[in-house]
């Protein structure tokens, strides 16, 4: 129930005293009922005004007793409902099972109870008393003591049926604030009338109204029709029309508020499907009937608990999925952008850790050696001593790290005396997992998570670490093939670097005049900056200016920049004075070769050759022959 609902009830002002007052009200709604049977017996019996005196104190005597206990019984079959409202109109909120299961099924059988009831109080304490007194005593004859006796059941009929609906529609907001908390308690405590019962109830009570109300009217004309046949026959048809009209009037009112609570009922309950259909699982029927759709309030409520606890723990699903979804993607993400291994490393634990809630997460990397397996990452201040403490696991020991590196297969276990080689630092393991990082047929390492609940990894907690654990074994394949590639990189920077400085240094030797030098050398306390002839790291040279004043930052950035495009220049001039003098040495070997193979004796090669090489290479004095040690 609602917290407007339950604010709003008028059943909070009153406490348990408003099913007296509700019981006050609906006898005096039900006098109507009694007069319609007074007026009967009045038109039966043909009182005179003497009798008619009498009776005026008779009548309303009894009637006054029967009223006082109707309203005693009345609060003696509702006493554990009404201390329930005086509890629930004092907020206090502590009931026991008993007695909320008891206030509900007085409540719900209250309306027909008190019917039964009022049909044997207005018969047996109003009519029959009264009646017996009457003609004991002589004020009325024996003929008028059986109209008094069928009229007091008429009016006994229609007092019940006119109370009893009325006090259906009345205790309404009772039945709201009484209602059990238990969903069972709803339907094993429901003590009203089913819809057929209801109606079944009605029909024989306005069958046995009508029967009670027209049998005395016929049979009184028919006595005396002998007599006076032309006007009593004409009275007699007048008064059985009148009653007739009357009847239907009334049948037509009772079947109308007699359907009319399940009618609103059923429309309170197709609007509450429309609103669970639209989506708000919130909503729920109001259990305040009585009969069959009682029961069906109560499933339906049943249903869309189960459907809303099913769409929370489903929402939670969702949330938890998301959650491991954005845990993969920050992995991922951190595999592509960190190239340390170590903060790679760091940022994955952190995340299971953080993002999971496991109690404890590390990461080993197998060595080279492949006989352990070393901690690189831990959380918690058990990862951060075993760290201190340069942990590592033998791989020919038998625990889950080394069973995962042997079969590069997820190994786990649910429970923790069931786990190998397991940790003192790690007291409140309940249940491990360790999964593989492998990338080709290469295992790098194996991602350890521990968990303090037993049968804590799921087969979708499973597929995520071990989505983890490919984009780690991913990442560690790539940081392997970046080392691989810098130290390639470093290697062919320390080749060009001695190429470079080999290349000048002989250069320079051969020709040690090479620079050039403009301007006055004899300026005093002149400014001068200094820019080296850079080549990948390598000096060859260096350009020194210098003149009056301070060098500004921009004339420093043109210095440099011709400095580098200088020494870029010089390489290149380099190259081409080196492949111009190989390609003059291959045109040079070449000529010489052919006038060598030209020449078809003995003597003519040699003396070609030493020729050859004399002319070539300038020499005075050049010498060749055939000798062996």
């Amino acid at each position: 129930m609602s917290q407007n609902t339950f604010e709003n009830n008028p059943v909070l002002l009153r406490g348990g005293s408003y099913i007296t007052l509700v019981v006050g009200a609906v006898q005096f709604v039900a006098i109507p009922g009694a007069l319609l049977g007074a007026l009967l017996v009045r038109l039966n019996a043909a009182f005179t005004p003497t009798q008619l005196g009498t009776l005026l104190w008779i009548v309303p005597t009894f009637m006054v007793i029967g009223a006082v206990i109707l309203l005693v019984l009345s609060r003696s079959i509702t006493g554990t409902a009404r201390r329930r409202l005086d509890a629930i109109q004092n907020r206090d909120s502590r009931v026991k099972p008993e007695d909320e299961l008891a206030a509900w099924r007085e409540i719900t059988g209250f309306s027909w109870r008190y019917g039964i009831a009022a049909i044997l109080v207005v018969l047996f304490v109003e009519v029959l008393p009264g009646a017996i007194y009457s003609y004991s005593t002589g004020v009325i004859s024996r003929e008028q003591y059986l109209y008094t006796l069928i009229g007091g059941a008429a009016s006994a009929l229609l007092v019940a049926l006119v109370s009893a609906l009325l006090l259906e529609r009345l205790l309404v907001p009772a039945q709201q604030l009484l209602t059990p908390t238990n969903p069972e308690a709803l339907t094993a405590g429901r003590s009203g009338l089913s819809v057929a019962g209801r109606f079944q109830a009605v029909m024989v009570l306005l069958v046995t109204v009508g029967i009670l109300i027209v049998a005395p009217i016929g049979y009184h004309h028919i006595a005396h029709m002998m007599d006076e046949s032309g006007v009593l026959l004409r009275e007699y048809q007048f008064q059985v029309l009148a009653f007739s009209l009357v009847m239907i009037g009334l049948g037509y009112a009772l079947a109308y508020f007699s359907t009319r609570p399940v009618s609103d009922y059923l429309k309170e309950i197709a609007t509450t499907f429309q609103k669970v259909e639209a989506g708000d699982l919130t909503q729920r029927v109001r259990v305040v009937a009585t009969d069959e759709t009682a029961e069906l309030a109560v499933h339906f409520n049943q249903l869309t608990e189960r459907l809303q606890s099913l769409q929370t723990q489903i929402d939670e699903e969702v949330n938890v999925r998301g959650e491991q979804l954005e845990a993969i993607f920050e992995v991922g993400q951190a595999a592509l952008l960190i190239q340390n291994l170590d903060q790679l490393i760091e940022k994955v634990v952190s995340q299971i850790g953080d993002r999971f809630g496991y109690y404890f997460a590390a990461l080993y990397l197998v060595d080279q050696t492949e006989r352990w397996a070393e901690l690189k990452g831990g959380t918690g201040a058990a990862g951060q001593v075993l760290l201190a403490n340069k942990h590592r696991l033998d791989l020919s020991e038998r625990n889950l790290v080394a069973l995962t590196v042997a079969s590069k297969q997820m190994q786990s276990s649910q429970l923790a005396t069931d786990a190998p080689g397991h940790n003192p630092l790690l007291p409140y393991t309940r249940s491990e997992i360790a999964l593989p990082l492998v990338s080709g047929d290469r295992i790098f390492g194996v991602l350890d998570v521990h968990s303090t609940s037993e049968a804590a990894f799921a087969q979708q907690e499973v597929r995520t670490l071990q989505n983890i654990a490919n984009q780690v074994a991913a990442a560690l394949q790539n940081a392997r093939l970046y080392d691989e590639a810098q130290q390639s990189l470093q290697e062919m920077k320390a080749s060009q670097k001695t190429y470079l400085k080999t290349s000048w240094d002989a250069l320079i030797s051969q020709r040690p005049t090479l620079g050039y030098t403009v301007g006055d050398d004899d300026a005093e306390d002149d400014s001068s900056v200094t820019m080296p002839l850079t080549l990948r790291d390598q000096k060859i040279g260096e350009i020194s200016l210098t003149g009056g004043g301070e060098w500004t930052a921009e004339e420093r950035s043109i210095v440099e920049a011709v400095a580098a495009q200088a020494a870029l220049a010089l390489e290149n001039a380099r190259l081409v004075e080196e492949s111009q003098s190989l390609a003059a040495r291959d045109h040079l070997l070449a000529d010489i070769t052919s006038k060598v193979w030209a020449a078809t004796t003995i003597d003519g090669i040699l003396q070609t050759a030493i020729r050859e090489l004399g002319r070539a290479l300038e020499s005075d004095e050049a010498a060749i022959q055939l000798k062996m040690d």
